[in-house]
């Protein structure tokens, strides 16, 4: 399974460049990515840029709602942006994109 994560400082943000596919197999990657950006960044939004993922299973969506409750704890803000319509079709059906931050643009992310 191929997923990686990149991660930089940019606007006074994190932006956490997702890769690839989020599956059981790639979980614990995610997630310890995300702890690193949530604990050793002093910046308060986290951007989730996603244009490069390809797929998305439920033990994925799990896992990123747990971010975004770990986010949330720490007094940060989890956003997303440049979902693939087949992702963001994913977040639809099952309302979530109701509790995520979505947007069309990392710009628009960075600005919000």
């Amino acid at each position: 399974m191929n997923f990686s994560v990149e991660i930089i400082e940019k606007d006074n943000a994190i932006i956490c460049y997702l890769t690839g596919r989020i599956v059981y197999e790639t979980e614990a990657m995610l997630k310890s990515s995300m702890e690193k950006a949530i604990s050793e960044f002093q910046h308060r939004k986290i951007v989730l840029n996603m244009k490069d993922l390809t797929y998305i299973n439920s033990s994925g969506i799990g896992i990123l709602v747990k971010i975004l409750k770990e986010t949330k704890s720490a007094g940060k803000i989890l956003h997303m942006c440049c979902l693939q319509p087949t992702i963001f079709e994913v977040f639809k059906i099952t309302n979530l994109n109701q509790i995520f931050k979505i947007f069309d643009s990392e710009e628009e992310a960075l600005e919000e």
